[in-house]
């Protein structure tokens, strides 16, 4: 979760049950507050949480333009497409560098 002046303005939820495969199932940042490097910490400190992690995968809405923005500038390629509930999906991933664990 991220604060700023006592407000929460975002969070995030990433699922671990199939590491190294890490899914992003929730990074939400307030409209007011984008653009402001809180999505970029989120991204991190998931990261950091899972060391173990190599991929990062996420679904997103095909027309949510800003998010998929955000995500392609972060290295993500979209691998895949579907229509789910009647709502256009993207399915993202991104290869992480090895780490130290």
């Amino acid at each position: 979760m991220a604060e700023t002046a006592g407000q929460i303005v975002g969070h995030a939820f990433a699922s671990a049950w199939n590491l190294p495969a890490l899914e992003i199932a929730r990074l939400y940042v307030r409209p007011d507050r984008q653009r402001q490097g809180i999505g970029n910490r989120f991204l991190d400190a998931l990261i950091a949480l899972y060391p173990r992690a190599d991929k990062l995968s996420l679904s997103v809405e095909k027309f949510n333009f800003r998010a998929v923005a955000f995500y392609l500038h972060h290295g993500f390629v979209i691998h895949d497409e579907a229509v789910e509930d009647g709502a256009a999906i993207l399915f993202l991933e991104k290869t992480l560098p090895q780490r130290e664990p």
